[in-house]
Formats: structure tokens, C-alpha cells, sequence
């Protein structure tokens, strides 16, 4: 995208977040903005090399596909024109990230594991999502993530248990489930493959579950993913008899 003059500034830059959602939830929808921008931040970050140099602006949202279009300016300190090389460096990362296993400039690796979750983050719900810089634009497909793997090497594996609330569960294109860490709010994609049944998985929606399988991890320790071989469901608080109640029992 170029950058128009009007005076001595430069225009706005903008960024734009496509999605093509089928009954969309509220709080999934949040949740592909949270990730949106969290990418958006990370590059910015690596383009000005300061933390948090933009604020955003929601400017516009679209009807048919839902287009979020966000307005990037620059903190203080910090000049107009940066804020056209960090949408630049966005949405040319993600065109290189769809084409080829290398690293985009200003990509780090918490930008790269940031544009593989939106990827990820498709499903039944959301077929589609893209980004959109001006005119340009770049669709978000599995070739991303697997190009993203590649780039970052190979995980470390280990056999282990998580714990934390289910959320989702999709088996478009690939057979998976969400589940949210109780105290850091981590998303970790759990896939399952055959080994647990899909209905027992759509009971456990939002509910606490333990994940037992081999765990995937980063060389950084960053947990990425899970291929679940045992699902536990936990009892609310509320579903656990109480003392009072064991005693009654046992009397009847």
C-alpha cells in the first residue's frame, strides 16, 4: 500500500480483519480480534523496536463478510509514517507465510506462533478469514500453519497432562478442540483424531476438563498443542455432594 501525502503527514494506515463467519459466537468473534491483534502488535514492535508503539482505532466494520478495519496510530514518540511500514510488513508477512516456510521480515517468533493460531482459529464456524492492507489481500489457510512449523523447527514432545475449560471443537478439515488454561487464559489446540469420540468432546463444552496425551511443545517451553488420547470432564462444585448430603444419603 502506498503511502498518500496530505501536507507533511502521511494518511492513516489501516488493517483490516476479514472473516467469513457461519453462526458465529459472540466471544469467539472477540477472540479472532484478540488474536489479530496481538500479530499486528508483535510486527509493530519489531518495525519501531519499542513495545505497544501503536494504538488502535476500530474505524469501520463491514457487512456481507465481516471486515473489521482497525486505524493504527502511532504512540508517542513515534512517527506517522512507521505506522504504513508496520501494516505493510503485516500483510506482506502473511502473503510469504501462504507461499513458502520462511520467516517474513519483522516477524519474530511470537508473531509467527501468533499467525498460526489465527489460522488455527478457523472452523464449522468460521470457514474463512483473511487480512486485508488498502486493496491488498491475504487469505489465511492451513498452508500457513504448516509453513509456520517449518520455520520455527521442531517442537519437543512429552507425555503430560493439561487442565482447563473446553470451548470449541471443530472436525472441518481436521479433527480438534480448544481448550482455554484456567490461570494464563492460553488457547491450546487439542487434536484427537479417533481416539476419543466427538460427542463425548461436544458434552464437555464449557466445561473444566483434563487432556492427557503428548504434549507439544516450543524449544522456547511454550506450550502449542496437545494430540489428546484421554479426555476427563470434572464436576462443578455445585455437582459434588456435600457433606450434609452423604449423610442423608446413607440415611435413606
Amino acid at each position: 500500500m502506498s503511502t498518500v501525502e496530505r501536507g507533511d503527514a502521511p494518511a492513516p494506515a489501516f488493517l483490516a480483519l476479514e472473516l467469513e463467519p457461519a453462526d458465529l459466537p459472540f466471544y469467539r468473534l472477540i477472540r479472532a480480534e484478540e488474536i489479530f491483534l496481538s500479530l499486528v502488535r508483535e510486527v509493530a514492535g519489531a518495525v519501531v523496536e519499542r513495545g505497544d508503539p501503536v494504538r488502535w482505532i476500530v474505524d469501520r466494520v463491514e457487512a456481507g463478510s465481516l471486515v473489521i478495519r482497525v486505524r493504527l496510530d502511532p504512540a508517542e514518540n513515534v512517527k506517522p509514517v512507521a505506522m504504513h511500514r508496520v501494516a505493510e510488513a503485516v500483510a506482506d508477512g502473511a502473503v510469504r507465510l501462504e507461499q513458502a516456510a520462511e520467516r517474513p521480515p519483522f516477524f519474530t517468533d511470537e508473531a509467527l506462533a501468533r499467525a498460526r493460531e489465527l489460522a488455527q482459529f478457523r472452523g464449522d464456524d468460521l470457514p474463512g478469514i483473511a487480512l486485508r492492507n488498502g486493496h491488498d489481500r491475504a487469505p489465511v489457510t492451513d498452508r500457513m500453519i504448516e509453513n509456520v512449523d517449518k520455520v520455527l523447527g521442531p517442537d519437543l514432545l512429552s507425555i503430560g497432562t493439561i487442565e482447563g475449560r473446553l470451548e470449541s471443537v471443530t472436525v472441518h478439515n481436521r479433527r480438534a478442540f480448544n481448550v482455554y488454561d484456567d490461570l494464563t487464559g492460553q488457547r491450546i489446540e487439542c487434536h484427537f483424531g479417533r481416539r476419543i469420540e466427538v460427542e463425548a468432546i461436544a458434552a464437555a463444552v464449557e466445561k473444566r476438563v483434563g487432556v492427557t496425551g503428548e504434549l507439544r511443545y516450543r524449544r522456547s517451553g511454550e506450550l502449542v498443542g496437545v494430540r489428546a488420547h484421554e479426555l476427563e470432564v470434572f464436576h462443578d462444585q455445585s455437582e459434588i455432594p456435600s457433606a450434609d448430603d452423604i449423610r442423608r444419603m446413607l440415611r435413606e
